[in-house]
């Protein structure tokens, strides 16, 4: 830029300049004062709103963070509750389990148990297939097997081997020799 350019008066000194008066000169150097000032307040005005907002972010990037922490403590506090019912169901159906496996046992021991029909003191002219014959109706092996079963405590191992005085139970009989 030469030196005859930089004396050339900018735009607001020529505007100033073409206002005549003097009044008019200090109104409008006020007028562009004013308008400085504007200019001031108004980047102030932007920077406080960017400071309010900046804080404003942070707060709820706070705020976040703790509903977040909460959150994760319920999912937390869930997960344990949740294993908690979990495994008190787990003990009532194996409580339940143990129950039913208990009245299935009791059952069984009393449909296995035998049923009694007589007490029989041993002659000595009986054997296990006159008992058979007797209470039975029938004296083959599978009838008197069913006493020897019964008595076999009694008897020993030999069912042919009985002594006279011992003193049997008689079983009901079982329902595959029943006619």
């Amino acid at each position: 830029m030469s030196t005859e350019e930089s004396k050339k008066p900018g735009v607001f000194t020529n505007l100033i300049n073409l206002v005549s008066t003097r009044d008019e000169k200090e109104a409008l150097e006020q007028a562009l004062m004013e308008l400085e000032e504007a200019r001031k307040a108004a980047a102030a005005a932007e920077l406080t709103a960017k400071s309010t907002q900046s804080q404003a972010q942070a707060s709820a990037r706070i705020a976040l963070t703790a509903a977040t922490k909460r959150a994760a403590e319920a999912e937390a506090r869930i997960k344990a509750l949740e294993a908690q019912l979990r495994d008190l169901r787990m003990a009532e159906a194996q409580r339940q389990a143990k129950e039913k496996m208990l009245a299935a046992e009791a059952r069984l021991d009393a449909m296995q148990a035998p049923k009694f029909i007589a007490e029989h003191t041993l002659k000595a002219d009986e054997s296990l297939s006159h008992l058979a014959l007797k209470y039975y109706k029938h004296a083959t092996k599978p009838y008197w097997m069913v006493i020897y079963e019964a008595n076999k405590a009694v008897i020993g191992d030999n069912p042919n081997k009985v002594r006279v005085g011992t003193v049997l139970k008689i079983p009901e009989l079982p329902a595959n020799l029943k006619k």
